[in-house]
């Protein structure tokens, strides 16, 4: 885990000013089912917007080679051939670094996941690792989870600040009252205004919880608490192949992310799946 602040500067009033955070999480590059034209549209919009940031959620590449029992042909993306398979993760590794080289900076936070820590644990390869350096965002690198305090200053007496708790997740639960069951077990551990989870290959977003608090001249206010699934670039079930995903019988995933609106003036957070 780490805690990371990043810091924003902005002029004028700013009173509708409003910054979009879009976790980009699940992509599994690699996978026959990424949908990579879905993630390059996403990317383009991230670097587009002058009022743009993103969190990586983990599990950017596949990252299962082929000594792995979870090793299937028919799992593996048509644009690497059997050259490839010798250095599959590297080329996987190279391939995402490239798409994300142009939104690099726009960074937050960058976690990996159970995909880049299974090949860690079993081929000494920091993948998640490997790409934050490939993209000269090792500052942003978080491990499995973290803190993020994102501080909006427009001058040296207004200064309003978000916090973020990130996790890539774990588990595979198949409802969706199960998903926000989770999302709202997260909401009960960690003290955070937004809450991002991965891994689920779902775009949910938690009713909000409402916490009486005090602020910094100790009057009662009352604060929201955000809690995301993130959503997923792959897609489960694929023509003319078979998926891990239809062998399980999982649901179709969530393509896509969420928006994460902030209006830093007045801490005004809200969220579009």
């Amino acid at each position: 885990m780490e805690i990371l602040t990043h810091r924003v500067s902005y002029r004028g009033a700013g009173r509708m000013l409003e910054y979009h955070v879009k976790p980009l999480s699940d992509v599994h590059i690699g996978n026959i089912g990424c949908d990579i034209n879905r993630f390059k549209e996403d990317i383009d919009e991230i670097n587009q917007d002058p009022f743009a940031l993103w969190i990586g959620g983990g599990d950017y590449c596949e990252c299962i080679n082929i000594t792995d029992k979870r090793f299937d042909p028919q799992s593996i993306h048509p644009d690497y051939n059997i050259k490839s398979l010798s250095r599959l993760v590297d080329a996987q590794i190279e391939d995402i670094v490239f798409l994300l080289k142009p939104i690099a900076k726009k960074c937050i936070g960058f976690l990996a996941g159970n995909h880049e820590e299974e090949i860690r644990l079993r081929s000494q390869r920091d993948a998640a690792y490997d790409i934050a350096k490939g993209l000269g965002i090792l500052d942003k690198y978080m491990g499995y989870d973290g803190f993020i305090r994102l501080i909006f200053t427009r001058n040296k007496h207004d200064s309003n600040m978000v916090t973020f708790y990130c996790s890539h997740g774990y588990g595979g639960a198949r409802k969706s009252g199960s998903k926000i069951n989770k999302l709202e077990d997260f909401a009960h551990s960690f003290d955070a205004d937004i809450i991002i989870l991965a891994h689920e290959h779902k775009k949910i977003v938690a009713p909000p919880v409402l916490k009486l608090g005090l602020d910094k001249l100790g009057n009662l206010i009352q604060k929201k608490q955000w809690a995301v699934m993130s959503g997923s670039y792959l897609k489960g079930y694929v023509q003319h192949a078979t998926t891990y995903v239809e062998k399980k019988g999982y649901p179709p995933s969530d393509l896509g992310t969420v928006t994460i609106k902030i209006k830093p003036r007045y801490r005004d957070i809200k969220i579009e799946s």
